[in-house]
């Protein structure tokens, strides 16, 4: 796929279906390559297991609810 800018609007479902099959776009203007659309790194990330230095907090569990929770806490401050 290629998106051609003065055809975004008319290609944007196209342009998110190739992203959510990882996917890069090259982004055209008159014919040439002006960027390149790549599909976000985060979005493979796991969403149950905390990893990395947050692997052995046992009281973490679902590391997105946590960090929810604590900015929760902050902002109530």
């Amino acid at each position: 796929m290629e998106l051609v800018v003065n055809a975004f609007g008319e290609q944007k479902k196209a342009v998110l279906a190739a992203l959510r099959k990882r996917e890069s776009i090259p982004v055209t203007d008159g014919g040439k390559v002006v960027a390149v659309l790549h599909p976000s790194p985060g979005s493979d990330l796991p969403r149950t297991k905390a990893f990395g230095m947050w692997a052995d907090r046992e009281e973490i569990g679902d590391p997105t609810e946590w960090v929810h929770e604590q900015r929760e806490i902050r902002r109530r401050r």
